[in-house]
């Protein structure tokens, strides 16, 4: 879809992704994200948020989508919380979260994505 895809530009824009994690690699690991430095969190990230945004229509409460919410829960819930992303990051991140909390189906975390957009 074209939401998808200006998202995934934005994405793309904010983020270095010299070896982006393929959809392999994701899928056979959701929980990477939780397993590493925050250095390797801000590396995996976009990779992830791109995932998500071209699959989450068919399979919205997939393993690596609920994991992908957890992560960013966790982190925008960490105090203090240490600064990995720039501003430009930080804000394809805000524009990733808002799409999903407007274009999921049924809203399924519609509560827990507002909590995590207020405290990013």
């Amino acid at each position: 879809m074209e939401a998808e895809n200006i998202i995934i530009n934005k994405i793309e824009g904010a983020f270095e992704l010299s070896a982006p994690l393929t959809n392999e690699a994701i899928e056979s690991n959701p929980y990477k994200l939780e397993e590493g430095t925050p250095e390797e969190f801000r590396e995996s990230l976009p990779s992830f948020m791109i995932y998500v945004l071209r699959s989450f229509r068919e399979e919205p409460q997939s393993t690596v989508y609920m994991q992908l919410l957890f992560n960013l829960n966790e982190y925008s819930k960490s105090k203090p919380r240490q600064v990995i992303f720039n501003n430009e990051q930080q804000t394809a991140i805000l524009a990733f979260l808002q799409h999903l909390l407007h274009n999921q189906p049924a809203n399924i975390d519609e509560e827990e994505i507002q909590k995590i957009i207020n405290r990013l």
